[in-house]
């Protein structure tokens, strides 16, 4: 505590006592605020250091002509001419709406910038016209559905259209019909079974309702796969849905054409794995038969032959790649590391339910087909068969990178050090970033605070930041002091350089132009003197 109150009384004697001294220069507050923080780093291996703005890909802005109606531009290209009411872009996020740029401080002029991301897969735009929404190419403009429905909204390759009655149906991307608005609900077409429906793919099946049912429509076909039901509907792949009443834990399974294949009791949840087998969630009973008292996974077969038992588990975990199930045992003890952490016993078995290997307490969970393990205060790492990768000696190991004696160093798949430890960090505050077909290392420095880049023989070559990320082929760099970022380039040979403490960058930045924000230098002081 007293520490961290000499740094901050010190900075705070900084600050005033460089006030007066200070020299104004041009520019926005926060541009002096970068101005005066970069000046004081070690800049030998950046170039082309810019305020950093991220981008929006593709860029798209509305237009709006003197009597208010809309238009779009994207990357400055002229997609529509402002004659609309109001335009939408369709995004993953929700909906972009021109109508609200008169409440968005970024509205200036003829044009507002959107906000937020953008979802570039989208093909159409909806345009609203005398109180009707239709839609447009987004990449010609070219009108693809008229402007005469309620609701127009492209979402995962297909157009979801409502008529005035509150009906819905579903467009093609070339304004064809699919499905008369005739329901209630349909839902946004996030399955996995897709068919070419225009310019892009889109699923073949949809889950509808219509008079307080659901059910599963074949978009091909128009055709209602099975009876409306009041139960959970989950499409699971290209020929497979499961229909779950949660009330009684039944769940029927179906394939593509809407037969059943199977009826399962004690049911909750279901997961696909492979092409014909299911990972259950299943209802675990009393002596009683009625009462249910816990649960368990089981992978089962299409006909219902049960293939793993998972009642001697907690929990069967999928791992796709390979493909193995971590299961944690029942009424094993595990063990604690020394931080508390508790670490279960567990078992790896094939997709036959054959047991690979087991470990008496680790990490369940797989990196590039490797499971970490602990025995005796260290970590170790094992292949999904349980041949060793690295022993049991290291104190972290965060894939790619591990601890070794208080270094850092970085292996590949086989163990094979990449890097031999040699970053003054833990290895959960140790990063990748790509560069230019090149690999760096960002970690944060334990003794010295704050972020550094390495290159991928260890040296130090930028540093110290608040944070070190990547965007677009550049370096974003978070100041310390203000909290305020920058975009940089990487020269082509970069050099080591000495580290500086990030305090030391704090204490000399002094006084930072009025208005700049300054609430990362106290974040900063608080973390690493607290």
């Amino acid at each position: 505590m007293k520490l961290k109150r000499l740094i901050s009384v010190t900075v705070a004697a900084a600050l005033c006592a460089a006030a007066a001294a200070a020299p104004v220069s041009a520019g926005t507050e926060e541009e002096r605020c970068i101005e005066k923080v970069v000046g004081l780093m070690n800049n030998i291996n950046l170039t082309e250091i810019k305020p950093y703005s991220p981008e929006l890909s593709p860029s798209p802005e509305f237009t709006r002509s003197a009597d208010g109606k809309f238009g779009l531009k994207i990357d400055g290209r002229v997609i529509t001419e402002p004659i609309w009411d109001d335009i939408r872009l369709n995004t993953e996020g929700g909906r972009l709406s021109a109508s609200l740029g008169d409440e968005n401080p970024n509205f200036e002029g003829e044009k507002a910038a959107l906000q937020g991301d953008y979802e570039s897969n989208p093909a159409t735009v909806s345009v609203k016209k005398d109180g009707k929404w239709g839609a447009v190419s987004k990449e010609t403009g070219e009108i693809i559905i008229k402007p005469e429905y309620n609701e127009v909204c492209e979402l995962n390759g297909v157009i979801r259209i409502m008529d005035f009655n509150g009906k819905y149906g579903y467009a093609d991307k070339r304004g064809s019909v699919l499905v008369e608005p005739l329901y209630d609900y349909v839902s946004s077409l996030s399955c996995s079974r897709m068919a070419d429906f225009g310019s892009g793919y889109a699923c073949e099946t949809a889950v509808v309702g219509r008079d307080y049912g659901y059910t599963v429509l074949d978009l091909n076909t128009k055709k209602e796969l099975i009876p409306l039901t009041a139960d959970a509907i989950h499409i699971l792949s290209n020929d497979c849905f499961v229909v779950t009443d949660y009330d009684s834990l039944v769940s029927r399974l179906y394939d593509g054409g809407g037969n059943q294949m199977l009826e399962l009791s004690g049911t909750g949840s279901v997961e696909l794995i492979g092409d014909n087998r299911f990972l259950i969630s299943s209802a675990v009973y009393a002596e009683d038969g009625e009462t249910v008292v816990g649960e368990c996974d089981k992978l089962i077969g299409s006909s219902g032959n049960v293939i793993i038992d998972g009642s001697g588990y907690y929990s069967l975990i999928y791992q796709n790649s390979p493909p193995v199930f971590i299961a944690a045992r029942r009424g094993a003890a595990g063990a604690k590391t020394e931080s508390g952490e508790y670490l279960p016993a567990f078992d790896v078995l094939d997709a036959d339910g054959e047991t690979l290997f087991s470990a008496d307490a680790g990490d369940m969970s797989a990196n590039d087909g490797t499971i970490k393990i602990y025995n005796d205060g260290k970590w170790g790492l094992v292949s999904v068969t349980g041949d060793e990768i690295l022993p049991c000696e290291y104190d972290d190991i965060v894939f790619p990178f591990v601890t070794k004696d208080g270094k850092t160093g970085v292996i590949n798949s086989g163990g094979e050090f990449v890097l031999e430890p040699a970053l003054n960090a833990s290895a959960k505050d140790c990063g990748v970033i790509e560069l230019d077909g090149k690999t760096y290392y960002r970690f944060t420095d334990k003794d010295l605070g704050g972020a550094y880049l390495a290159d991928s023989g260890g040296s130090v070559i930028a540093g110290p930041y608040a944070d070190i990320s990547a965007d677009g082929g550049k370096l974003i760099l978070t100041l310390p002091a203000c909290g305020l970022k920058v975009a940089a380039k990487l020269t082509e040979d970069p050099i080591a350089i000495v580290q500086t403490p990030i305090e030391e960058i704090i204490l000399a930045a002094g006084s930072l132009p009025e208005g700049a924000p300054k609430s990362q230098t106290n974040e900063i002081i608080s973390y690493y003197f607290f």
